[in-house]
């Protein structure tokens, strides 16, 4: 994913299906016995990621193969094969926009992890418990799920799954943790989290895992009404997705630069460009977002009484947010962190 490009992954993702659907058709004359149980079990796990690679996780056939391997874990009794593959059906649930199933399935995955005592499953269990509660406006929770996960993290043993779910298992804690810690009240700790995610991404090289952070880093910034970051982080995530042909972080990096164009006032010079902008909005939007828009519901309702978000640069609600990127006064912090009148924040 780091340097083959997106049209590599499909490829590949592709190859893995043809091989696996026609190995399942073999199986299906050999006895119902053990091991015809646990080769169905890897296929249908490598049918799974080749879908994930081909079409995303949220598309049908991802959520079908995971749910037949799950079945075939609790008939082979095997709990430590049941984990990654409930890890699997909890993503592809998050991607669907079914927040319920995919917390239900999160809570799963703790009490696996509780039950075998294991820390590596521990972690894996956190992170999909966070990750599955941002979206679902659970911000406290997602934040004890993260920052546990990442109190859990051993990179020896948690790095290697980068490869396998497309993002560096830390880059994603932090990634989520800054994106909980602004709505929580915390500004300069979001921003401070974002710039650690990036730090990491770019230490390992992933350019996939960077881009996360990249993205995600503007709209936190483009929410705090700092147009000068917007445009650096957009620029750096505009130059990665052309090098690796990621369209997908394409069209964000579009989306943010237009944002940025808004906000300096120079929508009429070039109307063709924004409405191209727009045009990528819809598809990008269920991509980034999980859960935020889904099937029937308005794509921009989450922004009505936000027209002083999406105008930083006029008005007091404009303005309120430039404080809190530069840092002066009591307007630089949130409510619950130091100098803001509301004593020191959790630790």
């Amino acid at each position: 994913v780091a340097g083959g490009g997106a049209e590599a992954v499909q490829r590949h993702g592709q190859a893995r299906r043809r091989i696996a659907t026609c190995s399942l058709v073999r199986l299906q004359d050999l006895p119902r016995a053990e091991g015809r149980l646990r080769r169905e079990l890897a296929l249908r796990l490598a049918l799974g990621s080749g879908h994930v690679a081909a079409h995303g996780f949220a598309a049908p056939a991802t959520g079908e193969a995971y749910r037949r391997a799950i079945e075939l874990c609790e008939e082979l009794g095997d709990a430590r094969e049941l984990f990654p593959v409930l890890y699997g059906l909890c993503l592809y649930h998050l991607y669907a926009a079914e927040l319920p199933e995919a917390r239900a399935v999160a809570e799963r995955l703790l009490r696996l992890a509780e039950a075998g005592d294991d820390r590596g499953l521990s972690f894996f269990a956190h992170r999909a418990a966070g990750v599955s509660a941002l979206p679902a406006g659970d911000f406290a929770g997602a934040r004890s799920h993260l920052e546990r996960a990442l109190e859990l993290y051993d990179p020896g043993e948690h790095r290697s799954p980068a490869f396998v779910y497309a993002f560096d298992p830390r880059v994603v804690c932090l990634d989520y943790l800054a994106r909980t810690l602004l709505p929580l009240g915390f500004p300069r700790r979001a921003l401070a989290t974002n710039e650690e995610a990036i730090a990491e991404a770019r230490r390992l090289a992933h350019q996939n895992s960077l881009a996360l952070p990249l993205f995600f880093g503007g709209v936190l910034r483009q929410v705090l009404g700092d147009q000068a970051g917007v445009e650096a982080l957009s620029g750096e995530l505009a130059r990665i997705a052309a090098d690796a042909g990621f369209r997908l972080w394409q069209a964000g990096a579009s989306i943010l630069r237009g944002w940025t164009l808004a906000e300096a006032g120079e929508r009429g010079r070039d109307p063709a460009r924004h409405r191209r902008v727009a045009g990528h909005g819809g598809g990008i939007h269920g991509a980034l977002l999980p859960g935020a828009a889904g099937p029937g519901r308005a794509r921009d309702r989450p922004l009505r009484g936000r027209a002083g978000a999406a105008r930083g640069g006029s008005g007091q609600g404009g303005a309120d947010r430039r404080a809190l990127v530069r840092g002066g006064g009591s307007q630089a912090r949130g409510p619950g962190e130091p100098g803001a009148g509301q004593g020191p924040p959790r630790p």
